[in-house]
């Protein structure tokens, strides 16, 4: 079925400006959200490194240990290179801590923004199917003549038992001339095929990838997550002070 675009009101423009506007923010969150998974992604195969060597470094000081001719400086040398790989996996899963809150604070943006678009998307939608009866003007002028045709027939109808509207629960011949008109229309539009995908001004709406990888945040968890996070910054701030 051929779909008509009507001329779009300031309103429909200004939606869609404004979900262009979300869309590009969250396409921002998203990436900055995957850049700094992969920076996590780094740091804790780093630290797993460092704990490898420095537990293969112990295992060997132990080996020489049972030694009685192995070399004291050897062995020193290898707890020497236990310590240090320890305590660089250790400053590793600092930095980890820290990316971690980096990451946990993008995805509570994503997630907000995420809530952003799908309700500029929504008014998109809304708008434009606003303009789109409004447009159709005169056009369903057929449909109302039909409906008072309708509505006369069945006031003309005679029964002493009530006629068939009123024996269905119907208050007036208009209420039930328009149930039989709804009835035709319902029929049409599931039979109707509509390409929205192909639609001219939802194809403008076009909406983000990545929007299932983030959970809609409300404001009021927004506000709670926010004030959790900073305990979790002054917490690392204070693990830097201390150490």
């Amino acid at each position: 079925m051929t779909t008509h675009t009507p001329t779009l009101s300031q309103r429909v423009h200004s939606a869609l400006d404004r979900h262009q506007r979300d869309r590009a923010a969250f396409e921002a969150a998203r990436d900055k959200l995957t850049r700094l998974r992969t920076d996590l992604q780094k740091h804790e195969k780093a630290a797993e490194a460092a704990d490898a060597e420095a537990l293969s470094a112990r295992n060997e000081a132990a080996a020489l240990m049972r030694d009685s001719g192995a070399s004291m400086k050897q062995i020193r040398d290898l707890k020497s290179q236990e310590r240090a790989a320890y305590t660089l996996a250790e400053d590793y899963r600092a930095i980890i801590a820290e990316i971690q809150l980096a990451v946990d604070e993008a995805e509570l943006e994503g997630g907000v923004i995420k809530r952003a678009e799908s309700e500029a998307y929504r008014g998109v939608l809304s708008l434009y199917a606003g303009d789109l009866f409004q447009g159709l003007g005169d056009s369903l002028a057929p449909l109302y003549h039909a409906v008072h045709v309708l509505t006369r027939a069945f006031e003309l109808q005679a029964c002493p038992a009530g006629t068939q509207w009123e024996q269905r629960g119907y208050e007036s011949a208009t209420e039930a001339a328009l149930a039989h008109a709804y009835s035709m229309v319902a029929s049409g539009v599931k039979a109707a095929s509509i390409d929205l995908a192909s639609d001219p001004v939802i194809s403008m709406a076009e909406r983000p990838n990545g929007l299932a990888d983030f959970k809609a945040v409300s404001p009021a968890t927004r506000q709670k997550k926010l004030a959790e996070f900073a305990q979790r910054a002054e917490a690392l701030r204070a693990a830097v002070t201390h150490a």
